[in-house]
């Protein structure tokens, strides 16, 4: 039974950090197999005691199913997983409460990311239904401009600049954690900004690829920030502006424009940004 928890909890660890479909193809196939393995040992277990028509039963027969469709079901599989989860705690046989409380943090981890994906994401999508295709394409680029460049990148860039400027690891991270006055003003916290940074740009867009993709460059920035490595965050806050300047130019906007924080003079060509920032 140990090793059986110790499969779902690695599967939850895996995707408390970001959706399951970024995970490299050969990782996505070993999680699986080895979910699929374990599932297969419950259904045995619990059909030779007939206990398939409990509750517990249903949701391992509901997760044997969900388990083989691509892609697959976060949210139907997480909500499963804390089914089953109860059943295992319920049925404990002797295994020690600490796994179980290691099983529960990355679940609560998985299950909420999952729901707030789906949420967010159902929300843009019925409000983007309501328009025809040209004005998506309008909205998104009119996000490109509102959310990516006015909100994020006038901020980052500017950021990234006093960072360089700035030669103690130490002054580093307090500007980091806790922001940094410059001319133009306030440079808030980085920490506190990304959370909100990534809601409100990733789920913003109608393209779903795009969300796809502004999706994981905000994830991958905040394992980077997860580490708590200051020459690290600073390294990833510069591919983070890089990644973001190439949606910019792959949206059709070729030069910079800034409102408020002015990283770079108005009429920069988007290109010349990026060579710079790959020196």
């Amino acid at each position: 039974m140990s090793r059986r928890l110790d499969a779902f909890t690695d599967f939850c660890k895996v995707c408390s950090n970001m959706p399951f479909c970024f995970l490299p193809v050969e990782d996505q196939t070993l999680h699986i197999t080895k979910l699929q393995k374990v599932v297969r040992q419950l259904k045995e277990k619990l059909s030779g005691n007939d206990l398939l028509q409990t509750r517990a039963g249903q949701s391992i027969l509901s997760l044997h199913t969900l388990l083989q469709q691509v892609p697959v079901n976060e949210l139907e599989i997480a909500t499963r997983l804390k089914e089953i989860y109860v059943f295992f705690l319920e049925n404990n046989e002797g295994i020690k409460i600490e796994k179980f409380d290691e099983w529960k943090k990355y679940l609560d981890i998985f299950f909420y990311r999952a729901f707030h994906h789906h949420e967010h994401s159902r929300i843009i999508t019925e409000t983007c239904s309501h328009l025809s295709q040209d004005a998506q394409q309008l909205h998104d680029i009119n996000m490109v401009k509102d959310r990516i460049i006015f909100y994020v990148l006038e901020y980052t860039l500017q950021l990234q600049i006093e960072l360089l400027k700035i030669s103690s690891v130490h002054k580093q991270r307090k500007a980091i954690m806790h922001g940094i006055i410059v001319s133009a003003g306030n440079l808030p916290s980085l920490e506190s900004l990304m959370r909100t940074f990534q809601d409100d740009v990733v789920y913003a867009f109608c393209n779903p690829l795009l969300r796809d993709q502004l999706l994981k460059i905000f994830l991958n920035f905040k394992q980077a920030m997860d580490t708590d490595d200051v020459p690290t965050i600073v390294s990833a806050l510069s591919v983070y502006n890089i990644q973001l300047l190439h949606v910019v130019l792959d949206s059709g906007i070729k030069q910079f424009q800034g409102i408020v924080y002015k990283p770079y003079a108005d009429g920069t060509l988007i290109r010349d940004i990026i060579k710079h920032l790959q020196i």
